[in-house]
């Protein structure tokens, strides 16, 4: 049993990283408008696994309004109904977006105005700012989570109804029903939500002087999680009678150093900043 959960556990010191942006494949143009059509991108494989499984991207379940989406660093073009959202989308003040993750089916549910990648590896939602809404009842399996990430910290789930709001300053995370916790970013413990008030976080807003404090977190807690990973191999190890709980200690490091890390990847990536809001056009009445 040692042995086993020895094996998981190294399988599980790879920091992940962020998958959602892979590189198209080379498809014919379907007899569409060019400016809907969202070529299929190339599965990725998840690294850090026995198994190497193929990460799928999500696909756009309902829309309304004009979201855009932005692929492997291409411009901006309208997201398609049915079509592959991994990439930083962009929603106006009145759209609205579902996806659905291929490997859960579970549904995940955005309202603008905001700057989101939904479909981060395989569990991983990041929200630059915006409003996010979590459902029952779809793909939910045991043990499974799902993850949002913010630039002020983590919110994780397996079955509940919530709502993730972010703005320039900080995160609100409110539970109506089932559980979920929270990570404020700098934190070393998850909270459990209450359904009674909301748990607002604050921080420093998208920029260098947060991305460069985020950055040094996320080393300090690879650093931590690495010390405890590297005892778990030492020889003898497996044969104490501690080896249990260095176990549980050096998995709770992983999640952290992944929660850290993941705020910390955010915040650097260029295309979480939304560009300014461009203003509508006055309308001017005709002359009478």
């Amino acid at each position: 049993m040692r042995a086993h959960l020895l094996l998981v556990l190294v399988a599980l010191a790879s920091a992940c990283g962020r998958t959602s942006n892979a590189p198209a494949d080379a498809q014919p143009t379907p007899a569409a408008a060019p400016s809907t059509v969202i070529a299929p991108p190339r599965p990725v494989v998840e690294a850090g696994t026995a198994s190497h499984r193929l990460i799928l991207p999500c696909r756009v379940m309902a829309a309304s309004g004009t979201p855009r989406i932005a692929m492997d660093g291409g411009a901006p073009t309208p997201l398609a109904i049915e079509g592959f959202a991994n990439g930083w989308i962009t929603l106006g003040a009145s759209d609205t977006l579902t996806v659905t993750l291929p490997k859960t089916s579970r549904e995940l549910a955005f309202v603008g105005p905001a700057v989101l990648d939904p479909c981060v590896g395989a569990d991983e939602a990041w929200l630059a700012r915006g409003r996010f809404q979590g459902s029952r009842g779809t793909g939910e399996s045991p043990g499974a989570e799902q993850w949002v990430v913010t630039p002020f910290g983590v919110v994780r789930y397996g079955t509940a109804i919530l709502e993730v709001e972010v703005d320039d300053g900080g995160v609100r995370a409110s539970l109506k029903v089932g559980s979920a916790t929270i990570l404020p970013e700098g934190a070393t413990t998850w909270e459990l939500l209450g359904t009674t008030a909301p748990r607002v976080v604050k921080g420093a807003p998208l920029g260098k002087a947060g991305s460069a404090a985020s950055a040094d977190r996320c080393a300090k807690a690879l650093a931590a999680a690495k010390v405890l990973e590297d005892a778990l191999v030492l020889p003898g190890a497996a044969g104490s009678p501690t080896f249990g709980d260095l176990a549980m200690r050096a998995n709770d490091a992983h999640v952290l150093g992944r929660a850290a890390c993941a705020v910390a990847k955010l915040r650097a990536d260029p295309s979480a900043v939304a560009p300014a809001a461009t203003p509508a056009p006055t309308r001017v009445p005709p002359d009478r």
